[in-house]
């Protein structure tokens, strides 16, 4: 717990046990926490469409505001928050429930600097 809350956004299991380094238990152990965490609503767990779980202490700065957009590098899988952007619909437009209660995910898939750079790079 006290690692999900110093984080300073959500982490993967396996970035949990890399930095736990062997003192929470073996990675099934900390995978074991991991869910007991999430089910007694002390953490949450996202999946960002890459089929990678992360998770964040509910009430932490990795957990709050989570109604905004997330980017996801399609290369090296890096997630960075989108604060600073709005979905928005129509008046009157037709959408999924979820979505008008703000009960669902953005996600915005691409390159980031990084990689894209290295893509310049190569290219040339």
């Amino acid at each position: 717990m006290e690692a999900l809350q110093n984080a300073s956004g959500p982490m993967s299991h396996s970035e949990i046990v890399e930095l736990l380094d062997g003192s929470a238990g073996d990675p099934a152990t900390v995978f074991r926490n991991l869910t007991a965490l999430t089910e007694a609503a002390l953490a949450v767990r996202s999946d960002l469409g890459d089929r990678v779980w992360r998770f964040a202490a509910k009430g932490s700065s990795a957990s709050a505001g989570h109604e905004h957009p997330h980017f996801l590098c399609s290369e090296c899988g890096t997630v960075e928050c989108m604060p600073s952007l709005e979905l928005r619909t129509r008046s009157g437009q037709r959408v999924p429930r979820s979505v008008r209660n703000l009960d669902a995910e953005v996600q915005i898939k691409g390159l980031c600097d990084d990689c894209a750079d290295t893509a310049d790079v190569s290219r040339n």
